[in-house]
């Protein structure tokens, strides 16, 4: 029996349907995870609301998830910011402590090797699609981080172009 061989545009429609269903599934994964952590928070009630915030911040949630972590709205979190030294304090050491989260997050996010695929004729390929949104979801962490702490996750090269000093300028004439 013949096998039928498929034609490049129908391998792409195959594969682009697989890695879809299977991209959609790990987004999913993680919004449930970051819905469970939400709620257990809000269900916490030994913490105050500034508590569960500032919990939500070091998890890496963003600001719209923390604050409904928090049960409160973002107006009331950020007139506690303009009233509260001791919260501004608390909420620069959960930053921190998130942006080092996120930072070995970065050391991770290739360890794990990428999802092979097999065309029609058994050939082995890696799957183009999660390697680019790799590399984007790498890049936008690592651009997150600089804009949030650039002393410690900023591009450091700098170049000095300050002179010092005087400078003299001798003429020298042959004609003289």
């Amino acid at each position: 029996m013949e096998e039928q061989k498929l034609t490049r545009k129908e391998k792409k429609e195959i594969n682009k349907k697989l890695w879809r269903d299977s991209s959609n599934k790990a987004r999913a994964l993680v919004k449930n995870e970051r819905k469970e952590i939400i709620a257990s928070l809000r269900e916490d009630e030994e913490l105050t609301w500034q508590e569960k915030f500032l919990e939500a911040i070091k998890l890496g949630l963003n600001m719209v998830e923390c604050a409904n972590a928090s049960a409160k709205g973002l107006g009331d979190i950020y007139k506690e910011f303009d009233e509260n030294e001791d919260f501004n304090k608390n909420y620069a050491r959960a930053r921190e402590i998130s942006n080092d989260l996120k930072a070995e997050f970065l050391e991770t996010i290739n360890e794990e090797p990428p999802r092979e695929g097999f065309d029609a004729q058994g050939n082995k390929f890696y799957d183009k699609t999660e390697l680019q949104w790799r590399k984007a979801k790498e890049d936008t962490t690592k651009w997150l981080l600089a804009i949030r702490d650039p002393k410690k996750f900023g591009n450091n090269s700098k170049v000095d172009t300050t002179v010092s000093g005087v400078m003299t300028t001798k003429i020298i004439r042959d004609d003289i």
